[in-house]
This record gives structure tokens, C-alpha cells and sequence, in this order.
């Protein structure tokens, strides 16, 4: 059995952590003998407010956390106002451990605050990761949907928790069994870590050539340093 905790932060996004949840809990539906086993912990109250004031109840406090096989911490669109020290303390010793620990959206903040993401390669949203690239030199933020490895792993947020949940699904029980979860879903695709977060600029009009669509992303994507147009036109094969 594969066992997932989900720490909760105040203001989390409830989209992103339900969405998960039902995730696995169809991949137990097609089997005859449950493969996923979740809980949701708190470091705060055991009534979690999300960012949208519905509640989800924990089944257990943080501190109360010892075995899992992935711990995902879930954060708010205010993560540095929920700061927890003994939690912070946590995630360090988790990590010389040798855990798996990720994060869902704004959690990234809470592990590379604690320093458990130095060295990895994670996601973030992509409104969040310019900042936060910018606070934790000591990670390498990408603008994947989401990445996993043996030690790490991370969604973006929002629907992209599904992504994340296929892709554990898929490496476990099979990409026939991932399919038929996407599809009872009804998720328009199955898609893998090296796909790009979309973005405003290219979410704004989809049906902009795709090399418009490219410098879109470059410009998102460095935001923060922006790039020289004859870089851009470079980058994406055209003359200025």
C-alpha cells in the first residue's frame, strides 16, 4: 500500500488537494484491494479553512506524522503569514531522513523556506515561481506541471495535482490503469512531467501561432529578467 499524507496550511487550495484525493480514490475503485491509502494532517487546527472558507477536517496533527511513502505539503496563496517553526523543523529532519516530501502550489514555499528543497528540481506556480526563484537561489524552480523523482516531488496547483496523481498512478499500477482513472475523470489528456504551465499570455488566445505562443512563454518564464527581443526571436527560430 502506498500511503500519502497531505499537510494542510490555512487558505489552502481546496481545488488542488480535492482533486488529488478523488484521484486515488478512484485508482482504489478499479482494484479489487486498495493499492492508496491517504490522510490529511494539520499543523494548525484540525478544521482547515481553504482560500475559499470551505473546511476540510484533518485526520491528524503533523506531529502525530511518522510513516508515509510521500508527504505533500499544501499551501496558501499567503504561505509566509503560516509559517510554522516546529513544522519548518520537521520538513529539515524529514528530509536528512531521506523522505519523499513534496509540495502542492504555494507548499513549494514552505519546503524551500525549510531548506528541503535545496538542491531539486521543483515546480511552482507560475505566478509564484519568479519570487520564489528569486528567494531560493538554492533551488531549481522549473515551470513544468509538475515533477517526481525518488526524493521530491511537486505540482503546480490547481488541476495540476491530477497530473501529479496520474503520473503516481501510472509509475504503480500501470499507464491502462492511469487511462481508465483519466478517463472516469473525464480528463481531456494524461500529461507528463515535461509539460510547460500554460500561463496568462498564452492562455489569453489560444489560437495564436504557435510561435507566438513560444515567445509567450519565454517572456513569462523570465519575467523577472527579461530577455532582449532578438533573444526571443532567436530562441524560437524567426528574425526579429
Amino acid at each position: 500500500m502506498y500511503h500519502i499524507v497531505f499537510l494542510l496550511t490555512p487558505e489552502f487550495s481546496l481545488t488542488n488537494v480535492a482533486t488529488a484525493i478523488d484521484t486515488l480514490r478512484v485508482a482504489n475503485s478499479l482494484i479489487d484491494s486498495p493499492f492508496y491509502k491517504w490522510q490529511v494532517a494539520t499543523d494548525s487546527s484540525m478544521e482547515v479553512p481553504s482560500s475559499c472558507g470551505l473546511t476540510l477536517k484533518a485526520d491528524i496533527t503533523f506531529s502525530e506524522v511518522t510513516e508515509f511513502d510521500l508527504l505533500l505539503v499544501c499551501g496558501s496563496f499567503k504561505p509566509q503569514q503560516y509559517v510554522n517553526e516546529s513544522t519548518q523543523r520537521k520538513l529539515r529532519r524529514l528530509a536528512r531522513y531521506g523522505k519523499c516530501i513534496g509540495s502542492m502550489e504555494a507548499g513549494a514555499y514552505h519546503l524551500a523556506h525549510s531548506g528541503a528543497f535545496d538542491g531539486f528540481t521543483v515546480t511552482a506556480h507560475y505566478a509564484n515561481l519568479p519570487i520564489y526563484a528569486k528567494m531560493f537561489p538554492n533551488v531549481n524552480f522549473v515551470s513544468n506541471v509538475f515533477t517526481c523523482d525518488e526524493r521530491r516531488a511537486s505540482c503546480a496547483g490547481g488541476l495540476t495535482s491530477l497530473d501529479l496523481m496520474l503520473h503516481i498512478i501510472k509509475r504503480d499500477l500501470g499507464i491502462n490503469h492511469a487511462l481508465r482513472c483519466a478517463n472516469l475523470l473525464q480528463a481531456p489528456s494524461i500529461r507528463d512531467e515535461k509539460e510547460q504551465q500554460s500561463g496568462v499570455l498564452v492562455m489569453a488566445d489560444n489560437t495564436l501561432p504557435a510561435q507566438i505562443n513560444s515567445a509567450c512563454r519565454l517572456m513569462e518564464h523570465n519575467i523577472a529578467l527579461p530577455l532582449p527581443i532578438t533573444e526571443i526571436a532567436s530562441k524560437i527560430g524567426v528574425s526579429r
